[in-house]
Formats: structure tokens, C-alpha cells, sequence
């Protein structure tokens, strides 16, 4: 643990404060590759998403080379809140362009196309959800903390189903 007093036993302050600014950059480090996998992953479902995950993954390496060199902990506390705004920025035009995408192939071919006023049928109500606002940060000891914490998990979700028709978890 770092001490208040430099000594040959304990660290210095500097050594310290380094110490907790690579640990910071390491935890940035993973949640680009966390946001660039959510990305990715959206990417595949979304219909013409190329350039939207071309600039994304652009975005992405940008602010992991731009982490390689803070020097400060407000600065990479900062840069994780942007990645994750960011992320959900792009999560949500994917999303759009996914469901366009899912619209289009329930649409019926001409032939069969409903009798004039018929109502058409609507679009299923998808809810997002932030994994981080699903899953908190915790420190799981037992089985018992484990099936709390799914539990908890599990409680969330479905009453977020209950006022849609899907939950869709960036």
C-alpha cells in the first residue's frame, strides 16, 4: 500500500500516484474493448452499419492511443464516461438502422398485402437497457451473493419486459 512518507520500504507519493494512473489506464483500456465488442456486435445486426463501425472503431483507437498518455486520473475517469456516452450514441444509430432492417423483412410481399383498412401492424417496442445499469459493480463471496445478484439481475429485466416487447442490453 502506498504511504504518506517516502522511505526504502514504502513508495513514494509519485510512485504511488503512477501506480494508480496505469491501474486507471488498464481499466480504460478494457472498456474500449468492452464498447468496441458491443459495437461490433450491434454491427452485425444493423443493416448498412459499415461506415458507422468504421468511424466507431476509428473513435475507439483514437481515445486507446489518447489513454496510452494521460498523465492524470480525472483525465481517464473523463475519457471512460465519453467512451461509454459515445458507445451508446452509436449503439442507439444501430439500433435504428437494425430495426429498419427487421421492419423491412416482416413486411408481407406485394401479393399479399392486408385489405385497405386494415390496420398495419405496429413495430414491437424494444427497450434498452445499459449493461452497467443492469449489472452493478460488486464483490461476490458465496453462492448465496451470487444467486442474490442474478436474482437482482433477473428482476430488472423482467420488469422492464413487462412495459415492452423486447430488451435489447448495450
Amino acid at each position: 500500500m502506498c504511504g504518506m512518507t517516502e522511505s526504502p520500504a514504502r513508495p513514494g507519493r509519485s510512485e504511488c500516484r503512477h501506480d494508480l494512473v496505469a491501474e486507471q489506464r488498464e481499466e480504460v483500456a478494457e472498456n474500449i474493448r468492452q464498447c468496441m465488442q458491443d459495437v461490433h456486435q450491434l454491427a452485425s445486426e444493423a443493416r448498412d452499419a459499415g461506415a458507422l463501425l468504421h468511424q466507431a472503431d476509428d473513435h475507439f483507437v483514437n481515445k486507446r492511443e489518447a489513454a496510452k498518455t494521460a498523465t492524470s486520473l480525472t483525465e481517464l475517469d473523463a475519457m471512460i464516461t465519453q467512451l461509454l456516452n459515445y458507445k451508446d450514441t452509436i449503439c442507439r444509430r444501430m439500433e435504428v438502422m437494425s430495426a429498419s432492417r427487421q421492419q423491412d423483412a416482416q413486411k408481407p410481399a406485394p401479393a399479399a398485402t392486408a385489405k385497405p383498412g386494415t390496420p398495419a401492424p405496429k413495430p414491437p417496442k424494444i427497450m434498452t437497457v445499459r449493461r452497467y445499469d443492469l449489472c452493478s459493480v460488486k464483490r461476490l463471496q458465496s453462492k448465496e451473493d451470487i444467486d442474490k445478484y442474478v436474482e437482482a439481475i433477473r428482476e430488472k429485466l423482467v420488469k422492464t419486459l413487462e412495459s415492452c416487447d423486447g430488451v435489447q442490453i448495450n
